[in-house]
C-alpha cells in the first residue's frame, strides 16, 4: 500500500511537471536515496522497452495494489494522468491512515490496561510487606 502511494503521488508530480512517464521512470532510476525504486524503475523502462504497457508491468508486479493498474489505465485512456494519480495516492493514504486509526483504537487501551496492572503490582508489592509488619505487631 504504501509502495503504491509513493509511486502514484511521485509519478503524478513529475508528470504535472510536463515529463512524459518515461522521462518520469528515468529520473527514479537516476535518483539515489530510495533504491527500491531505483530498481523497479529500471524494470520498469526495460518492460516498456520490450513492449508492454505501463500498467501491464504495475499489474504484474505484487508491491503495488491492484487498482494502481487500473488508475494509470483510466488515466491513459482520458489523458489526465497526472490528476488520477494524485487523486489515486490520496486516497491510499487516506486508507491507510483509517487502517492505522483503527489499530490504535485496540493499541492504546491495551497499553492503558498494561500500564495500569504494572501500577497495581508495584503499589501490592510496596503496600504488603508493610501490612504483614503491621499484623505482626
Amino acid at each position: 500500500m504504501l509502495h503504491s502511494y509513493f509511486f502514484a503521488l511521485q509519478l503524478s508530480n513529475l508528470l504535472r511537471g510536463g515529463l512524459s512517464a518515461f522521462e518520469s521512470l528515468r529520473i527514479f532510476e537516476k535518483q539515489t536515496i530510495l533504491p527500491f525504486y531505483r530498481t523497479e524503475a529500471s524494470r520498469f523502462i526495460e518492460k516498456l522497452k520490450a513492449g508492454l504497457q505501463l500498467h501491464q508491468i504495475i499489474e504484474d508486479s505484487h508491491f503495488y495494489e491492484k487498482e494502481l493498474a487500473l488508475v494509470i489505465l483510466h488515466g491513459q485512456a482520458n489523458g489526465q494522468l497526472a490528476r488520477e494519480l494524485f487523486t489515486y495516492s490520496q486516497f491510499v493514504i487516506e486508507k491507510l491512515e483509517n487502517k492505522i486509526i483503527k489499530a490504535m483504537a485496540i493499541i492504546q487501551p491495551s497499553i492503558y490496561i498494561f500500564v495500569g496492572i504494572v501500577v497495581l503490582f508495584v503499589y501490592l508489592s510496596m503496600l504488603l510487606p508493610m501490612y504483614n509488619m503491621m499484623e505482626n505487631m
